[in-house]
């Protein structure tokens, strides 16, 4: 069975982590020179192996899917055009077919290299998938805008990795799930997104694309992409979230809803909020704010005191941390689980 060969540019991946290791490759020949053994791949910061993480979860067949993590990054968690620029040489003549990139830049310095080499890769049939720089709000970041390349931002009105919007023709032709989501590193749960993660889900897409259709050229690839794209119009993706959350609303009845909010809000108190809340606050209002003292920085802790609350056991795994913002949301997941909870007992 021929393998999908993923390149992923960024810190490294953390060599000890078992829940990946049988997808981690190394070959020298596309390392940058410090790099010399397998250990030396090790990711002290995370990004990259949340990056690799990501690829494989999107993945809905991981059985062909090897990762090659190339190390840019230096133990500063710094890097520079030049050493992308560097990287990217050493895959013309390697046997990789996708490379996700998150380290673009805004330095202009090499872009007339990057963009040589970017379509000197795509020209053998190489795939490259680069995430928008965080701080170009109205500037171009490189190799992201490179028409051999696809460029992935971001939206705020899409909630799912299977969804995305693809524009032909753009600079940034792909616009994809860039909502925070849990996962794990080094033993500890944390949470991923915006961009970096973006470009890594339309990558874990592409893996899914090759299992279903062979390897394919980049002009193959923009027609699925075209075709499998949601509407440009938001208010498409939007409903399609609203119509997703509400699916087990009929599940639950008033009174059953209205005890598990006031649960909800009587842990928050108790356990977290610095002012006092009520359910009126929670209807209007984000559970993430500053009177509940929640947010990214606790969002792990207060799932694990849900779970504790309610004697249930919601997965971090695959969640994103918006599902725990809104009351009403969060209240269905509790009710989700309290009936396969119930269920399960039953059985």
């Amino acid at each position: 069975m021929e393998k999908i060969k993923v390149a992923v540019v960024d810190t490294g991946i953390d060599v000890n982590d078992d829940s990946i290791k049988k997808y981690i490759k190394f070959n020298k020949n596309i390392q940058l020179e410090e790099v010399v053994e397998y250990k030396d791949l090790d990711d002290t910061h995370g990004h990259g192996t949340l990056c690799s993480k990501t690829i494989l979860s999107v993945c809905r067949n991981t059985d062909r899917i090897e990762i090659y993590p190339i190390k840019i990054f230096n133990q500063g968690g710094c890097t520079s055009g030049e050493r992308l620029l560097e990287a990217l040489e050493r895959n013309l003549d390697s046997d990789i077919d996708l490379i996700n990139i998150s380290a673009s830049t805004l330095n202009d310095k090499y872009k007339r290299e990057l963009k040589y080499i970017c379509e000197e890769l795509c020209k053998k049939g190489k795939i490259i998938i680069s995430s928008h720089h965080k701080r170009a709000k109205d500037c171009d970041s490189f190799p992201t805008v490179f028409n051999s390349v696809i460029g992935v931002t971001g939206s705020n009105d899409i909630y799912n990795d299977n969804d995305y919007i693809y524009e032909k023709g753009k600079k940034i032709q792909i616009i994809a799930n860039t909502k925070e989501c849990f996962v794990e590193f080094r033993n500890e749960v944390t949470h991923f997104g915006k961009s970096s993660r973006a470009s890594a889900v339309i990558t874990g897409t592409i893996c899914n694309i090759f299992n279903k259709y062979g390897k394919i050229m980049f002009d193959e690839l923009e027609k699925i992409f075209e075709k499998e794209s949601l509407d440009k119009n938001i208010n498409t993706v939007k409903s399609k979230f609203r119509n997703k959350q509400n699916n087990f609303d009929l599940c639950i009845t008033k009174n059953q809803k209205l005890d598990i909010s006031r649960r909800i809000v009587n842990m928050i108190n108790k356990k977290f909020a610095v002012h006092k809340i009520d359910l009126d606050f929670l209807d209007k209002y984000s559970i993430f704010n500053n009177f509940t003292d929640l947010g990214n920085h606790n969002a792990f802790k207060f799932l694990t005191e849900i779970n504790k609350e309610f004697e249930i056991e919601i997965s971090y795994k695959g969640l994103f941390l918006y599902e725990l913002e809104n009351l009403n949301d969060l209240v269905n997941l509790v009710c989700k689980h309290l009936n396969k909870a119930s269920v399960n007992n039953s059985i």
